[in-house]
Protein backbone atom coordinates (compact mmCIF):
# COMPACT_ATOMS: atom_id res chain seq x y z
CA UNK A 1 0.00 0.00 0.00
CA UNK A 2 2.75 2.25 1.46
CA UNK A 3 4.15 1.58 -2.36
CA UNK A 4 1.36 2.81 -4.27
CA UNK A 5 0.86 -1.02 -5.60
CA UNK A 6 -2.30 -1.64 -4.94
CA UNK A 7 -4.18 2.25 -5.71
CA UNK A 8 -7.77 1.24 -7.21
CA UNK A 9 -8.18 -1.84 -5.12
CA UNK A 10 -10.17 -2.90 -2.32
CA UNK A 11 -8.12 -5.36 -0.06
CA UNK A 12 -8.45 -8.51 1.79
CA UNK A 13 -5.98 -10.03 4.61
CA UNK A 14 -6.16 -13.12 6.18
CA UNK A 15 -5.81 -16.97 5.61
CA UNK A 16 -8.49 -18.15 2.91
CA UNK A 17 -8.54 -21.57 4.91
CA UNK A 18 -10.00 -20.26 8.58
CA UNK A 19 -13.65 -19.97 8.65
CA UNK A 20 -13.77 -16.69 10.32
CA UNK A 21 -11.25 -14.90 8.06
CA UNK A 22 -14.02 -16.33 5.01
CA UNK A 23 -16.87 -14.67 6.96
CA UNK A 24 -14.85 -11.74 7.66
CA UNK A 25 -14.19 -11.28 4.32
CA UNK A 26 -17.85 -11.79 3.08
CA UNK A 27 -19.13 -9.14 5.73
CA UNK A 28 -16.29 -6.36 4.08
CA UNK A 29 -17.58 -7.35 0.76
CA UNK A 30 -21.10 -6.62 1.22
CA UNK A 31 -22.36 -10.34 1.08
CA UNK A 32 -19.50 -11.45 -1.40
CA UNK A 33 -21.74 -11.47 -4.10
CA UNK A 34 -18.99 -11.56 -7.33
CA UNK A 35 -19.24 -11.94 -10.92
CA UNK A 36 -15.89 -13.59 -10.59
CA UNK A 37 -13.53 -15.35 -8.27
CA UNK A 38 -9.74 -16.36 -9.02
CA UNK A 39 -8.35 -18.67 -6.65
CA UNK A 40 -4.23 -18.24 -7.14
CA UNK A 41 -3.79 -18.50 -3.39
CA UNK A 42 -1.67 -21.05 -0.98
CA UNK A 43 -2.88 -23.63 -3.13
CA UNK A 44 -3.55 -25.95 -0.03
CA UNK A 45 -6.43 -28.57 -1.15
CA UNK A 46 -8.21 -27.24 2.14
CA UNK A 47 -7.65 -23.82 1.40
CA UNK A 48 -8.74 -24.10 -1.99
CA UNK A 49 -11.74 -26.36 -1.39
CA UNK A 50 -12.95 -24.39 2.14
CA UNK A 51 -13.24 -21.05 0.65
CA UNK A 52 -15.01 -22.93 -2.14
CA UNK A 53 -17.17 -24.19 -0.04
CA UNK A 54 -17.85 -20.60 0.99
CA UNK A 55 -17.67 -18.20 -1.52
CA UNK A 56 -19.60 -20.45 -4.47
CA UNK A 57 -22.76 -20.19 -2.97
CA UNK A 58 -22.01 -16.46 -3.23
CA UNK A 59 -21.19 -16.10 -6.15
CA UNK A 60 -23.71 -14.35 -8.76
CA UNK A 61 -26.03 -16.07 -11.66
CA UNK A 62 -24.08 -16.44 -14.42
CA UNK A 63 -20.69 -15.56 -12.75
CA UNK A 64 -17.18 -17.66 -12.64
CA UNK A 65 -15.00 -19.13 -10.52
CA UNK A 66 -11.26 -20.10 -11.47
CA UNK A 67 -9.33 -22.50 -9.74
CA UNK A 68 -5.54 -22.17 -10.28
CA UNK A 69 -2.64 -24.09 -10.01
CA UNK A 70 -4.42 -27.70 -9.43
CA UNK A 71 -1.68 -29.88 -10.81
CA UNK A 72 0.11 -29.41 -7.51
CA UNK A 73 -3.28 -31.34 -5.87
CA UNK A 74 -1.28 -34.86 -5.34
CA UNK A 75 2.03 -33.26 -4.27
CA UNK A 76 2.95 -33.57 -0.16
CA UNK A 77 3.26 -29.98 0.15
CA UNK A 78 0.03 -28.64 -1.04
CA UNK A 79 -2.47 -31.84 -0.04
CA UNK A 80 -3.34 -34.27 3.54
CA UNK A 81 -1.59 -31.50 5.77
CA UNK A 82 -4.74 -29.50 7.14
CA UNK A 83 -8.18 -29.16 7.31
CA UNK A 84 -10.87 -27.31 8.21
CA UNK A 85 -14.70 -27.89 9.51
CA UNK A 86 -15.46 -27.43 5.44
CA UNK A 87 -12.66 -30.04 4.38
CA UNK A 88 -11.51 -33.07 5.46
CA UNK A 89 -7.30 -33.42 5.59
CA UNK A 90 -7.57 -35.84 2.67
CA UNK A 91 -9.41 -33.86 0.16
CA UNK A 92 -8.60 -33.20 -3.36
CA UNK A 93 -9.93 -30.47 -5.22
CA UNK A 94 -9.93 -32.11 -8.32
CA UNK A 95 -11.58 -35.59 -7.08
CA UNK A 96 -14.00 -33.06 -5.94
CA UNK A 97 -14.40 -31.49 -9.08
CA UNK A 98 -14.91 -34.70 -11.26
CA UNK A 99 -17.54 -35.76 -8.22
CA UNK A 100 -19.25 -32.45 -9.49
CA UNK A 101 -19.19 -33.21 -12.75
CA UNK A 102 -20.68 -36.20 -12.89
CA UNK A 103 -23.54 -34.43 -10.47
CA UNK A 104 -23.79 -32.23 -13.17
CA UNK A 105 -23.53 -34.73 -15.94
CA UNK A 106 -26.74 -36.56 -13.86
CA UNK A 107 -28.53 -33.33 -13.22
CA UNK A 108 -28.08 -33.90 -9.34
CA UNK A 109 -27.01 -30.49 -8.52
CA UNK A 110 -28.98 -27.73 -10.27
CA UNK A 111 -26.57 -24.60 -9.94
CA UNK A 112 -23.53 -25.45 -11.66
CA UNK A 113 -23.95 -24.47 -15.76
CA UNK A 114 -19.88 -25.90 -16.58
CA UNK A 115 -17.13 -27.40 -15.62
CA UNK A 116 -14.15 -26.52 -17.80
CA UNK A 117 -10.62 -27.56 -17.20
CA UNK A 118 -7.42 -26.80 -19.16
CA UNK A 119 -3.72 -28.49 -18.01
CA UNK A 120 -3.26 -26.98 -14.47
CA UNK A 121 -6.87 -25.19 -14.05
CA UNK A 122 -10.43 -25.41 -13.74
CA UNK A 123 -13.21 -22.44 -14.14
CA UNK A 124 -16.83 -23.00 -12.89
CA UNK A 125 -20.04 -20.97 -14.25
CA UNK A 126 -22.95 -20.86 -12.04
CA UNK A 127 -26.59 -21.10 -13.78
CA UNK A 128 -28.63 -17.64 -14.56
CA UNK A 129 -27.91 -14.71 -16.45
CA UNK A 130 -25.95 -12.21 -15.91
CA UNK A 131 -27.39 -9.31 -13.59
CA UNK A 132 -27.46 -6.49 -16.94
CA UNK A 133 -29.00 -9.50 -18.62
CA UNK A 134 -25.91 -9.22 -21.11
CA UNK A 135 -26.29 -11.63 -24.08
CA UNK A 136 -23.36 -14.70 -23.66
CA UNK A 137 -22.47 -13.90 -27.34
CA UNK A 138 -21.98 -17.29 -29.29
CA UNK A 139 -24.57 -19.00 -26.70
CA UNK A 140 -27.46 -16.96 -27.92
CA UNK A 141 -26.02 -16.94 -31.24
CA UNK A 142 -26.60 -20.47 -31.40
CA UNK A 143 -29.90 -21.14 -29.41
CA UNK A 144 -31.32 -17.95 -32.12
CA UNK A 145 -29.87 -20.27 -35.23
CA UNK A 146 -31.20 -23.51 -33.75
CA UNK A 147 -34.73 -21.99 -32.92
CA UNK A 148 -34.93 -20.26 -36.17
CA UNK A 149 -36.89 -21.90 -39.14
CA UNK A 150 -39.30 -24.72 -39.36
CA UNK A 151 -39.61 -27.11 -36.98
CA UNK A 152 -38.54 -29.24 -35.74
CA UNK A 153 -35.91 -28.30 -33.65
CA UNK A 154 -32.49 -30.36 -32.27
CA UNK A 155 -33.16 -31.50 -28.95
CA UNK A 156 -29.58 -29.95 -28.45
CA UNK A 157 -31.59 -26.70 -26.94
CA UNK A 158 -34.68 -28.17 -26.15
CA UNK A 159 -33.72 -31.05 -23.80
CA UNK A 160 -29.82 -29.63 -23.43
CA UNK A 161 -28.33 -26.81 -23.26
CA UNK A 162 -25.81 -27.86 -25.98
CA UNK A 163 -25.86 -24.31 -26.49
CA UNK A 164 -23.11 -23.65 -23.63
CA UNK A 165 -20.75 -25.88 -24.95
CA UNK A 166 -21.21 -25.76 -29.00
CA UNK A 167 -21.19 -21.40 -28.20
CA UNK A 168 -17.92 -21.71 -26.14
CA UNK A 169 -16.19 -23.80 -28.41
CA UNK A 170 -17.54 -24.37 -32.08
CA UNK A 171 -18.68 -21.64 -33.20
CA UNK A 172 -15.63 -19.98 -32.29
CA UNK A 173 -13.63 -22.49 -34.03
CA UNK A 174 -15.26 -22.05 -37.17
CA UNK A 175 -14.97 -18.45 -37.27
CA UNK A 176 -11.11 -19.26 -36.82
CA UNK A 177 -10.77 -21.93 -39.79
CA UNK A 178 -14.52 -21.50 -41.69
CA UNK A 179 -13.19 -24.39 -44.09
CA UNK A 180 -13.40 -26.83 -40.85
CA UNK A 181 -14.02 -30.56 -41.63
CA UNK A 182 -16.78 -31.77 -39.14
CA UNK A 183 -17.96 -34.91 -38.30
CA UNK A 184 -21.30 -35.53 -36.49
CA UNK A 185 -22.41 -39.42 -35.39
CA UNK A 186 -26.51 -39.98 -35.30
CA UNK A 187 -28.37 -38.31 -37.86
CA UNK A 188 -31.20 -38.36 -35.62
CA UNK A 189 -33.25 -41.37 -37.68
CA UNK A 190 -34.38 -42.68 -33.99
CA UNK A 191 -35.28 -39.11 -32.55
CA UNK A 192 -39.41 -38.86 -32.31
CA UNK A 193 -39.25 -35.72 -34.62
CA UNK A 194 -37.54 -37.44 -37.27
CA UNK A 195 -33.71 -37.19 -38.60
CA UNK A 196 -32.34 -34.17 -39.95
CA UNK A 197 -32.60 -31.10 -37.44
CA UNK A 198 -28.98 -31.13 -36.35
CA UNK A 199 -27.83 -30.69 -39.67
CA UNK A 200 -30.33 -27.84 -40.35
CA UNK A 201 -28.58 -26.33 -37.73
CA UNK A 202 -25.26 -27.21 -38.94
CA UNK A 203 -26.11 -25.99 -42.60
CA UNK A 204 -27.31 -22.55 -41.34
CA UNK A 205 -24.42 -21.88 -38.74
CA UNK A 206 -21.61 -23.42 -40.72
CA UNK A 207 -21.83 -22.72 -44.32
CA UNK A 208 -18.40 -23.11 -45.67
CA UNK A 209 -17.49 -26.10 -43.10
CA UNK A 210 -17.18 -29.44 -44.81
CA UNK A 211 -19.88 -31.98 -42.90
CA UNK A 212 -19.84 -35.39 -42.72
CA UNK A 213 -22.99 -37.20 -40.88
CA UNK A 214 -22.32 -41.22 -39.56
CA UNK A 215 -25.59 -43.19 -38.80
CA UNK A 216 -25.99 -46.59 -38.33
CA UNK A 217 -29.74 -46.71 -40.32
CA UNK A 218 -28.56 -46.81 -44.39
CA UNK A 219 -32.77 -46.60 -44.88
CA UNK A 220 -32.98 -43.66 -43.08
CA UNK A 221 -29.76 -41.96 -45.03
CA UNK A 222 -31.08 -42.52 -48.28
CA UNK A 223 -34.96 -41.76 -47.12
CA UNK A 224 -33.16 -38.35 -46.42
CA UNK A 225 -31.29 -38.06 -48.98
CA UNK A 226 -34.67 -38.39 -51.13
CA UNK A 227 -36.18 -35.71 -49.11
CA UNK A 228 -33.23 -33.35 -49.15
CA UNK A 229 -32.44 -32.91 -45.79
CA UNK A 230 -28.80 -34.04 -46.67
CA UNK A 231 -28.42 -31.56 -49.52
Amino acid sequence: KQQGQLDGLNVLVGDQMDIVTLDKWVNQTQGANFDVVIDDGGHQQCQIWTTFQKLWPRLLPGGLYFIEDLQVSRSKNYSGRNSSPLCEKNTNVPDELKQMIDDMIHRSVKDVKFIFCQRDACVLGKQGRLEADAPSSYEDIFLQYARSGNPPITDKVTDHDYQIMYGQFLIPFYERKPQMKMLEIGLGCDMKYGPGASVTLWKKLFPLADLWEAEFDGACVERSKQQGQLD
